[in-house]
């Protein structure tokens, strides 16, 4: 388990292979996970039983299942995991709306500091997932999951490339510190800027096996329309800080 504190993480072992709760984008299946009730000092037990993924364009994918019930306990249970500093399961973390900004910078970085685990590149898979897709406003359920899809790389400048593309990025000097680094923390508060609050900027501190420090900021951007709407996702990462300018 991942372990936290004062905002600082450091790897102890590797966390139970786990899915996240929601299946596709924007969506909660919360009926195919038994939770037990919070008890009055706000702890919780969760048990999960998590199927294989709806296939694309079923009624399931499509509307999920007892939604409103469902997308409000997955919402507390959301804000316990990030009250306690627990850490969240590594595999198969897609966006959700349910996520906040906060959260998605946390999930990038657990999964980039085990970049190889469980699988080879399991951490980019994670980044790329989180990354912004191009007319991601407009995009279906069915454009979910396709071979050829294309996100937004970490450069300043706007370019999308595919997976194994989004992979040599992140492996180029600039962003290598950012892999299987031993430590990381926040290096600043979250901001919001832009109207209605749709962008934010958040910056981390890593150390390297080395012990040398690097400082890197998250920008992001809330999708409002289409199958990711609601999502907080990638749109690039700056060398530095620009969160506490």
């Amino acid at each position: 388990m991942a372990m936290a504190a004062l905002g600082r993480v450091t790897v102890a072992r590797p966390v139970q292979q786990m899915e996240t709760a929601a299946s596709l984008p924007g969506r909660s299946s919360v009926s195919d996970v038994s939770m037990r009730k919070f008890s009055s000092r706000g702890r919780c037990t969760v048990q999960t039983r998590w199927p294989s993924e709806p296939r694309p364009g079923s009624a399931q994918a499509c509307l999920g299942r007892d939604s409103a019930d469902g997308d409000a306990l997955v919402a507390e249970f959301i804000r316990h995991v990030e009250s306690t500093q627990q850490a969240w399961p590594l595999e198969g973390r897609r966006p959700t709306h349910l996520m906040p900004p906060s959260t998605v910078v946390k999930t990038l970085m657990e999964a980039l500091m085990r970049n190889d685990w469980p699988e080879d590149d399991s951490g980019i898979r994670t980044a790329f997932a989180f990354a912004m897709p191009p007319a991601a406003n407009e995009m279906l359920v069915s454009d979910v999951g396709k071979a050829n899809r294309s996100a937004r790389a970490w450069y300043a400048t706007e370019k999308y490339v595919n997976v194994s593309e989004f992979g040599d990025v992140i492996r180029e000097s600039t962003y290598s510190p950012m892999l299987d680094f031993v430590s990381w923390e926040m290096g600043s508060p979250l901001t919001f800027h832009g109207p209605s609050d749709k962008r934010a900027v958040q910056a981390v501190k890593t150390i390297s096996q080395s012990g040398v420090s690097s400082v890197y900021t998250f920008c992001l951007e809330k999708v409002v329309n289409g199958v990711y709407k609601g999502c907080w996702m990638i749109v690039g990462v700056r060398v530095g800080d620009y969160a506490n300018v």
